[in-house]
């Protein structure tokens, strides 16, 4: 008998005669199992906006100069996005010479 072949409450009954450890084991894992799956798009879309509405995000502090490094301090906003942008799309190079070097 497989599992496809059990009525949800055969499935019931067998649960009910396992020993307690298992059944903790069974619980545990059914736990995981349930909050380990990823939220969609919408309900982060949702998530967010409900966020917003709530003004969560109207006293955001800038972090510019919260981790203070004497070197940087010349850098003015415009050269930091440049090298934020930089950064963010080296490793599509980085990948491509990858898969170039797999080929």
């Amino acid at each position: 008998m497989t599992m496809l072949d059990l009525t949800f409450d055969q499935v019931l009954r067998v649960v009910r005669s396992l020993p307690g450890e298992q059944k903790s084991v069974l619980l545990h894992m059914l736990q995981i199992e349930e909050t380990s799956q990823s939220p969609t798009r919408s309900e982060l879309i949702a998530e967010w906006k409900a966020l917003r509405a709530s003004g969560a995000f109207d006293r955001a502090e800038s972090l510019r100069d919260a981790y203070p490094a004497p070197h940087l301090n010349a850098i003015d906003d415009e050269e930091l996005r440049a090298a934020i942008q930089e950064s963010s799309t080296t490793w599509k190079r980085d990948l491509a010479e990858l898969v170039a070097y797999d080929n």
